[in-house]
């Protein structure tokens, strides 16, 4: 049955001004547009003020558009009691080609926003193409926040190492061996005492005890390297590039582990974040993504639905004679990359997944993506119910 007195609202949102149709059962009552400032922010709020029928008449507000240009507007809506929707990009393409267009532009999308609308207020399940969004409290916002910021700095981390790396095989062949890890601190220190390369093959032992985190056990490995190190002739204009590097590889170690100490404290006041972390192989950085990607829970109908969301839920995809399934598309990649790392050391702690865990290997024939994901589909149902009764992990005993 579609839904009486609802007020639509559809903006097509730009980056420095928003496209605005005010529409009831899918017609159109006012075209406009607004300015990203205070000063249209509050003109979009008059507008709805003297459209709507009353305190008693619902609005809807769908807001096409991605990134920090839906910012601040999309708090201010909410704030007001309003119903915000958001697009589904992938299902939203879908539609588009249903109800194709001769043309395209910021008018015609708003207007498209509207039609979504009215299907919304007939249809009124979930799964449309306008789906709500729900406001996160404030401690999860600023938990995403430092989540996502995290994940930049480790991508810019990991480009830079290898950027490095390559530098370093060039320039002196066999320097890397001495070291597991590129971006050990100790490492770097090394590299960085001393402006060219070519100066660290002619230090001399009690030189190299004195660069901190050099013990007795490095500095024998410094001095087999010396041993037979050969410098590049480019060293000398490498050299600073290199030096550049390390300098900006210290700084993100730096500031990745100030923000991995952070996480803890924020990730303290949401709700989903201690309960993640009582699961076994589950540590401070696989909860805070998580409990940041996934938000409130009442997004979510049903366990069901999580895990769709997490990317470990197999769709049917049978026809005819054929039945099969498929790997589901619209999925939060990063919360589902979170999940099935800690998921693959869990299962190492826990004798019940590590049963689980070797059964389905089997069944699957040893391919330990699809057993992986299984084993985290299972632990999506006890997040959901550790979730809905507000309980710690447990380990059965004799489990």
């Amino acid at each position: 049955m579609a839904k009486q007195d609802v007020l639509q609202v559809s903006i097509d949102v730009g980056s420095d001004h928003h496209w605005v149709k005010v529409g009831r059962q899918g017609r159109e009552l006012r075209t406009f547009q607004i300015p990203h400032t205070s000063r249209g922010f509050d003109r979009f709020f008059e507008e709805i003020a003297r459209h709507r029928r009353g305190d008693h008449e619902e609005v809807w507000v769908l807001m096409e558009g991605s990134g920090g240009w839906l910012r601040p507007l999309d708090g201010l809506i909410q704030r007001r009691g309003h119903t915000l929707f958001g697009i589904n990009h992938c299902k939203a393409a879908r539609f588009r080609e249903a109800f194709a267009g001769p043309a395209k532009t910021d008018d015609l999308d708003a207007g498209r926003g509207l039609q979504l609308l009215e299907l919304r207020r007939h249809w009124g399940s979930p799964g449309t193409v306008c789906e709500p969004v729900h406001r996160a409290p404030s401690a999860l916002r600023h938990l995403r926040a430092l989540t996502q910021r995290r994940r930049r700095l480790v991508q810019d981390r990991t480009r830079l190492i290898a950027q490095l790396q390559a530098h370093l095989q060039a320039v002196c062949p066999g320097l890397l061996s001495m070291t597991g890890r590129l971006d050990n601190l100790w490492f770097l220190n090394f590299l960085k005492f001393r402006p060219q390369l070519d100066q660290l093959r002619r230090l001399r032992p009690a030189t190299v005890l004195k660069i901190a985190g050099v013990g007795q056990q490095r500095a024998a490995a410094i001095a087999r390297w010396q041993g037979d190190a050969e410098v590049s002739e480019d060293a000398t204009w490498m050299s600073p590039l290199v030096q550049a590097d390390v300098a900006r590889l210290a700084q993100l170690r730096l500031e990745i582990l100030q923000l991995e100490k952070r996480l803890p404290q924020v990730g303290a006041q949401c709700h989903l974040f201690p309960l993640l972390l009582s699961i076994p192989g589950f540590g401070i950085i696989a909860a805070a993504e998580l409990s940041a990607e996934i938000g409130p829970l009442q997004r979510f109908e049903t366990s069901n639905a999580l895990a769709l969301y997490l990317g470990v839920a197999p769709l049917d995809y049978s026809s005819g004679k054929r039945s099969g399934s498929r790997r589901a598309r619209l999925v939060n990649r990063t919360a589902k990359n979170a999940l099935c790392q800690a998921t693959g050391r869990h299962r190492r702690l826990v004798d019940q997944s590590r049963r689980f865990y070797e059964r389905k290997m089997q069944q699957n024939g040893g391919r330990y993506a699809k057993t992986i994901r299984a084993l985290a589909r299972y632990l999506v149902r006890v997040i959901w119910s550790m979730a809905k009764n507000d309980r710690e992990y447990e380990i059965q005993a004799g489990a």
